[in-house]
């Protein structure tokens, strides 16, 4: 099935690559729901911990669905994880600090990866997606999936973080009507999916791939371009 996105299709003819990639999906999604139930404790609501969502197990976070969706289109999600946003004692702040803290945490580990990769090429390593170094490859995919997540959750569709840290934004006189929205969210979302794939919009690929290329050169500091 081709995702739209130029690099998960080319996912498909290298075997090695597939395999990092979906290592990398496993990494970034725990790391990504991690934070948020860290971010969410830290603001006193222990929902999520009580939960056993304060973990940096994947099995703790890995969604079935979403797992297998990563497996046939690139694109997935992981368990969400659950906030009382009456609970947190800074109010929309806080809510919004939980909403973007799985992206923050992905963008820094696309930037450690970045980093790890100026260095290789300092030394005089080859740091392409051709490269011979099996850590190299998987550097680019660290880089290249954290920037997946980063880009598909930046959406402000819900379930993702983005329709989440716009809550900061909307007006008391809109509440309620950002509350139903938000509630419909999932099942725009699924339709979307199902829309694109089905009559090959490529939908997601359009909106995600200059995302993903942007985030890739801001984190890897302009060597990958």
């Amino acid at each position: 099935m081709q995702t739209g996105i130029p690099i998960l299709d080319g996912l498909q003819f290298n075997p090695i690559s597939t395999f990092f990639f979906l290592v990398c999906v496993i990494i970034g999604l725990t790391v990504h729901e991690f934070a948020h139930a860290a971010v969410a404790s830290r603001q006193g609501d222990q929902t999520a911990r009580q939960a056993g969502r304060i973990s940096l197990n994947p099995l703790a976070h890995l969604d079935p669905a979403g797992s297998f969706m990563f497996l046939i289109a690139g694109i997935g999600w992981a368990k969400p994880v659950p906030v009382n946003p009456y609970q947190l004692k800074d109010g929309k702040w806080g809510d919004f600090q939980v909403s973007i803290a799985g992206i923050v945490t992905n963008l820094i580990l696309a930037s450690i990866a970045g980093i790890c990769l100026i260095i290789f090429q300092w030394l005089g390593i080859d740091i392409t997606p051709n490269s011979s170094s099996l850590v190299v490859q998987f550097l680019i995919q660290l880089s290249f999936v954290n920037c997946l997540l980063a880009a598909f959750n930046i959406l402000p569709i819900p379930p993702l973080d983005g329709s989440k840290a716009i809550g900061i934004l909307v007006p008391r006189f809109l509440e309620s009507t950002y509350q139903k929205y938000l509630q419909v969210g999932p099942v725009l979302l699924i339709g979307l999916f199902l829309i694109s794939f089905t009559l090959h919009l490529n939908f997601f690929g359009r909106i995600i791939e200059p995302m993903v290329v942007v985030l890739q050169y801001l984190t890897t500091f302009g060597f990958f371009r």
